[in-house]
C-alpha cells in the first residue's frame, strides 16, 4: 500500500490524532478529579470519621496528602509541557523533550494517585 508523501495529512493519522489527545485529556480530567475528591473524602474521614486517630496512622495521611497533591500538581504541569510541546510543533521545532516531560508528568500523576489511594485505603482500615 502506497503511503501519501505528508503520512500526518491522512485521514487514519488525524482520526488516531484526534483519539490520542481525546483519551489524554479525558485522562488529566479524571486523575485531577479523582485526586481533588480523594483529598476532600479523607479531610472528611479524618473529622466526621475517625474520632481517635491513631498518632502512628496520621503519616499515613499526610503520605496519602502528598502523594494525592503531586498527583494534582503532575498533571497540572503537564498540561503546559503538552502546550510546549504543541507550540514547537506548530512552529516545527523539535518537541520531543516537552512531549518526554508531559507524559512522564502524566505517569507520575497517575503513579501518586494509586498510591495516595493505597496510603488513605491503608489509614482508613486502620482507624476503623
Amino acid at each position: 500500500m502506497n503511503e501519501p508523501e505528508d503520512w500526518r495529512a491522512s485521514a487514519h493519522w488525524q482520526a488516531l490524532a484526534a483519539t490520542a489527545l481525546s483519551g489524554s485529556q479525558d485522562y488529566d480530567r479524571a486523575i485531577l478529579t479523582l485526586s481533588s475528591g480523594a483529598l476532600a473524602l479523607s479531610a472528611t474521614f479524618l473529622h466526621d470519621i475517625a474520632r481517635n486517630v491513631a498518632s502512628a496512622s496520621l503519616d499515613l495521611l499526610t503520605a496519602s496528602w502528598v502523594a494525592l497533591i503531586a498527583a494534582i500538581i503532575s498533571i497540572v504541569a503537564s498540561f503546559q509541557t503538552s502546550q510546549l510541546a504543541t507550540r514547537q510543533e506548530m512552529l516545527n521545532k523539535d518537541s520531543k523533550y516537552a512531549f518526554r516531560a508531559t507524559v512522564v508528568l502524566n505517569v507520575l500523576g497517575g503513579l501518586g494517585f494509586i498510591g495516595g489511594m493505597v496510603l488513605f485505603a491503608r489509614f482508613a482500615f486502620v482507624n476503623l
